[in-house]
């Protein structure tokens, strides 16, 4: 796909905006079981139950407040609701793996047990939340500079930061590298890295 020069801005936008509504369908196990999620300002009328706070209890006196609703099939819409601060933005994005649920949304990643309704993990990112990634039982999170590699116990195994300026996007794993892309001249200006998957070291960044 070739963009003329003139349309480059517009369209890494678009692009950027398709990513979004791409991640909003999330596939678990397999193709026959899948959800979507919403995040939204307001719960809808036709949506009963009081929400679950997933910001944990210290989020209560922020003056924002997100609604996340969840749908799987053939189940009851799950609500959720994240309290916050500020807006940075607009990228956010959820999974459902076992029984946690991991969110990215405006600067935090949040971490919470849907069996006990426990919040595990609020970690501030860089900036702003990027991108959300699962893979082997570990989360990987990327915000505007690097990558946090998050196991299933909320503990961060590492942090690898200075792999952009603008937004990082990761494109593979494979069983011990990751490999991705930092905007270093935003908008499009994106350099390739590869990482160790074990320890977030660099193995070349170009």
């Amino acid at each position: 796909l070739t963009v003329d020069d003139g349309y480059k801005d517009n369209y890494n936008i678009l692009l950027r905006e398709l990513r979004i509504k791409i991640n909003s369908l999330q596939f678990i196990g397999d193709f026959n079981t899948y959800m979507t999620y919403t995040f939204t300002a307001q719960i809808p009328d036709d949506i009963y139950g009081d929400p679950i706070l997933i910001s944990g209890s210290d989020s209560c006196g922020f003056s924002r407040t997100e609604y996340l609703i969840i749908n799987e099939r053939d189940a009851k819409p799950k609500v959720f609701e994240i309290k916050y601060n500020s807006h940075c933005s607009s990228f956010k994005q959820a999974i459902i793996h076992n029984d946690l649920l991991a969110v990215g949304h405006e600067e935090t990643f949040y971490l919470f047990n849907l069996n006990s309704k426990t919040n595990l993990l609020n970690l501030k990112m860089f900036g702003y939340f990027g991108h959300l990634y699962l893979d082997h039982e570990k989360f990987y999170i990327a915000d505007e500079s690097g990558i946090y590699c998050i196991d299933s116990n909320a503990s961060v195994q590492w942090h690898k930061n200075s792999l952009a300026i603008d937004g990082v996007i990761i494109d593979k794993f494979t069983e011990d590298r990751i490999y991705g892309r930092g905007d270093w001249d935003p908008p499009g200006g994106w350099r390739e890295f590869t990482l160790d998957k074990k320890t977030g070291i660099s193995l070349n960044l170009n």
